[in-house]
């Protein structure tokens, strides 16, 4: 058994995407022979460590100190600067988990540390506890941090630093994964001598247990087109287009209540409402408070006839966590995200439709599924390579070469 060490700053139970990958890690590389050691940031819900899962002490958990705590103050003096010079909100928890890490190491006789972005507080990290203890390093790049960077309103400095720390993680990495092809293509011509894999992101067979999916939940109803999760998020994204084309379809009386309704869960702001409001939706269009995702999942697979994802313009490397899911419901998708990968994943799988981002584009895309055409013939081989298990098998290949390949590293492993 390899034990390797994973430096994530998103882990349960955050209940956010971010966490799922890192989750599914530690959860599904045993069946390999890898066995994980985690190491996060600590958070006020957090009650302590145990044997294989160990939070560091960062701002967020300092967040809750009183309103004019030292704790507070002091990370409100971090987060001004790094506004400015840096590109790292949670300097705390980059010295606490180099602090910690070095003694999980030791006491773990860990052979490989992984890290994985986003934060890049865990690629600097494991870049240190590698170069300090001559321990081979992977990263895994889930956003990019450079190329169609996920970092936002950075200046020229923040850009400078960002650049840095790529070049110096790449060079001290021996295997880089990522979860796009456009990524990937970006780090081997940007860095020649690197290895670099795509593994994708995927969905956790275990969500869907005992669940059935409805293939036509009431065929006199009208069709219901679920989207599940915020509208907005990190990536900016204007959903007018999306409303727009919904009420060109009202207005030319293609659709109604009746025929077509638009099912929304989630976190939704009032500018939202009022989006909706204004176009004069408020009969086709419900929004339904945040709810658990298998909760989620288990309405969707029951009721929806179709699954809305929405992609980033512009942005080619983009893969919503969401859509690996939306492949394992079974049902119809409709992807307004053309000349993002996740277009290439859907026709790939034969899942769905894919449009554009402007008006016209969706208000086809949404004829198209109304005239019942045949859009939907999944490829269910395809879709399985989606599982997080297999995933993880394919992830922890690469580990397990990477290791083989450095040689025992068990004479360096109390001198960090």
């Amino acid at each position: 058994m390899h034990n390797i060490l994973i430096i994530t700053s998103h882990f349960p139970p955050q209940q956010i995407a971010g966490a799922n990958r890192p989750f599914s890690l530690y959860k599904y590389l045993p069946t390999v022979n890898v066995k994980p050691v985690i190491l996060t940031k600590r958070f006020s819900y957090v009650l302590g460590n145990t044997t294989d899962i160990h939070y560091s002490d960062s701002f967020i958990n300092w967040r809750d100190s009183g309103l004019l705590s030292s704790k507070r103050l002091l990370r409100y003096v971090y987060l001004l600067n790094d506004k400015v010079f840096g590109i790292y909100p949670d300097k705390l928890w980059i010295n606490r988990a180099i602090k910690d890490g070095k003694k999980i190491i030791k006491d773990n006789k860990i052979e490989l540390i992984y890290a994985t972005f986003p934060g890049t507080e865990a690629l600097k990290i494991g870049m240190e506890l590698s170069a300090q203890s001559g321990i081979p390093l992977v990263t895994e790049f889930r956003d990019g941090l450079v190329y169609e960077s996920i970092l936002r309103n950075t200046n020229f400095l923040q850009k400078f630093v960002a650049r840095s720390l790529e070049r110096n993680v790449i060079r001290q990495s021996s295997a880089i994964i990522t979860i796009a092809d456009a990524i990937t293509t970006y780090f081997s011509k940007s860095y020649p001598s690197s290895k670099v894999y795509t593994v994708r992101n995927g969905f956790d067979e275990d969500d869907f247990s005992e669940i059935i999916s409805v293939q036509e939940p009431n065929s006199s109803a009208p069709k219901m087109i679920y989207h599940f999760g915020n509208l907005n998020s990190s990536r900016s994204t204007d959903r007018s287009n999306l409303f727009e084309a919904i009420s060109i379809l009202k207005r030319n009386n293609e659709i109604s209540r009746d025929t077509l309704r638009f099912i929304f869960i989630g976190t939704f702001t009032k500018a939202e409402y009022a989006l909706v409001a204004d176009y004069d939706l408020l009969d086709l269009v419900v929004f339904k408070k945040h709810m658990p995702k298998r909760e989620g999942i288990v309405e969707m697979m029951e009721k929806a006839s179709g699954l809305l994802f929405y992609g980033v313009q512009n942005e080619s490397s983009i893969i919503s966590s969401k859509l690996p899911e939306y492949l394992r419901m079974n049902k119809p998708i409709l992807g307004i995200c053309k000349g993002n990968e996740a277009e290439n994943i859907i026709q790939d799988t034969s899942t769905g439709l894919v449009c554009d981002f402007d008006v016209n584009s969706i208000a086809n895309m949404f004829r198209e599924f109304l005239a019942n055409k045949d859009v939907f013939n999944p490829d269910i081989s395809k879709i399985n390579l989606f599982n997080r298990k297999s995933q993880a098998q394919q992830i922890g290949k690469i580990i397990s070469k990477v290791i083989l390949s450095n040689g025992s590293n068990t004479d360096c492993i109390g001198s960090v």
